[in-house]
């Protein structure tokens, strides 16, 4: 049984180096990138949406867990999808 896309939602005080890292911990995790989108919030903050699907070796709380270590990142919460 194929799991169930996965997002995270967080906002960054430092896009640039916080994006690649993020992107970075998916991979390593051996988690798939469906979909992304960023969103300037204001002039020092930018809000990212990450749709995901885990590989079932991890869980995604730990992936949480793990940008939650990230200085700067805030706001961060995950859910699933729903539907499709």
């Amino acid at each position: 049984m194929q799991a169930a896309s996965q997002y995270i939602r967080f906002s960054s005080s430092d896009l640039l180096n916080h994006l690649p890292r993020v992107l970075a911990i998916l991979e390593r995790m051996g988690f798939v990138l469906e979909a992304m989108s960023v969103n300037r919030a204001d002039e020092d903050r930018s809000k990212v949406m990450l749709m995901y699907k885990p590989n079932g070796q991890l869980s995604c709380d730990t992936f949480i867990a793990r940008l939650a270590t990230l200085p700067g990142i805030e706001d961060l919460s995950q859910g699933r999808e729903h539907g499709g």
